[in-house]
């Protein structure tokens, strides 16, 4: 986590389009269950999503993906794995519906 914050700096430097208290959200851990998605990428994109400080599960049913991790988190990965030109997205509704 503390990669993908400083991976959140960098990013930041350029935009300004990310609002003090989100990224204070992400930084202070507040997070509720209903802001958690998983993000599907490319099998191939796994060692790129690990760089990021993401752990990537496989199966062979659904592929590889990122699981329940904040909003903010995988908008900020899915940037920076577009920046890397792989194509990821994020799923709003995950199979099997909410995990504890």
């Amino acid at each position: 986590m503390d990669f993908l914050c400083r991976c959140l700096d960098i990013w930041l430097l350029g935009r300004n389009t990310v609002a003090p208290e989100i990224l204070d959200q992400i930084r202070d851990m507040e997070i509720r269950m209903a802001d958690l998605v998983d993000l599907a990428i490319p099998a191939n994109a796994q060692a790129a999503a690990e760089a990021l400080g993401l752990k990537v599960h496989r199966s062979v049913t659904s592929g590889a993906r990122v699981r329940q991790i904040p909003r903010e988190e995988a908008e900020i990965a899915l940037e920076c794995l577009r920046d890397w030109g792989i194509s990821a997205r994020i799923l709003e509704d995950a199979p099997g519906g909410p995990r504890p």
